[in-house]
């Protein structure tokens, strides 16, 4: 049961997001305020800070990073290690359209598609103490970003081509490969993105009405694809992973549909319905019989 808190908000919510590490959760307002809450085990929900936009500034994106330790919003970085005190750093990326931290919040990553320049992706330190312009801008047209690790950042912008790049040196990021989300390679953009929580997989929903892609970053360098949620809906926007990265979730046209991708446990399925198990005759007739029989979940 959820406990409501009265009052909540004096202006309707445009955006929410909340952290997985610690009990807060932050919502943006259609005012541009920012507004930070304390999540209790009941599912309470208590304000706990308020960050005002500045005068004539309308609605922005509003970031939490994984640890909670780090807030974007308001057209502005905060520091919340008291979160009932969020101090304000410096760095104003304040045409950003989105913003994502990295998993240990020392670096953020802004899409500005307006921006009169070569490359819409900012790079920031957050936790420099002085108002430096951005630590590099990836010279290519972007529309979504995600971070796969500290130092892997995924890249979608080039139609359905998808760019891991290097920002172990945030100064001056690597491109390390190509994802070509789509064989036909055309113009469709990318719909959603996702990143398993250990940052080793890549979930996408490319824009040509083809199914939910998953693909393997352990080397980011040469990214594999593993296979496709081919019974997913062509209607499908938008995919996440569970906390466990154990299953994704898919949404699209008041459906959700959740997959199992633990292949463990899909294994023991299939060796628990299986019937009848292969025989040593077949085992022949597929020509395995240079190797030794060895039935599956004998």
């Amino acid at each position: 049961m959820t406990k409501v808190v009265a009052p909540v908000l004096t202006e309707p919510a445009a955006e929410v997001v909340a952290s997985s590490q610690r009990d807060l959760a932050a919502s943006a307002t259609t005012d541009g305020d920012v507004r930070l809450w304390r999540t209790g085990i009941d599912g309470s929900m208590f304000p706990i800070a308020n960050m005002a936009a500045e005068k004539g500034k309308t609605v922005g994106p509003v970031a939490l990073s994984v640890n909670g330790r780090m807030l974007f919003g308001s057209g502005r970085f905060w520091d919340l290690e008291d979160p009932t005190r969020p101090r304000q750093l410096p760095g104003r990326p304040s045409r950003a359209a989105s913003v994502v931290f990295s998993p240990d919040g020392r670096l953020a990553a802004s899409v500005e598609p307006r921006l009169d320049m070569a490359g819409a992706v900012h790079l920031w330190d957050t936790c420099r103490e002085h108002d430096d312009p951005p630590l590099a801008s990836l010279p290519t047209p972007v529309r979504v970003v995600a971070f796969a690790s500290a130092h892997v950042l995924i890249v979608s912008g080039d139609g359905d081509i998808m760019r891991p790049w290097n920002v172990s040196d945030p100064r001056h990021p690597v491109e390390l490969g190509t994802i070509f989300v789509s064989p036909r390679r055309g113009d469709n953009e990318i719909r959603s993105v996702a990143i398993s929580p250990d940052g080793l997989t890549l979930a996408v929903i490319p824009d040509d009405e083809g199914p939910p892609q998953i693909w393997n970053l352990s080397d980011p360098t040469f990214p594999t694809k593993i296979g496709e949620l081919t019974g997913a809906h062509s209607s499908t926007k938008a995919i996440t992973f569970s906390a466990d990265g154990k299953s994704i979730i898919t949404a699209g046209d008041n459906t959700l549909q959740k997959w199992n991708i633990d292949v463990e446990r899909i294994a023991e399925q299939l060796c628990t319905d299986a019937s009848p198990r292969i025989s040593p005759s077949e085992w022949r007739e597929y020509g395995l019989s240079h190797l030794t029989y060895r039935p599956p979940c004998a």
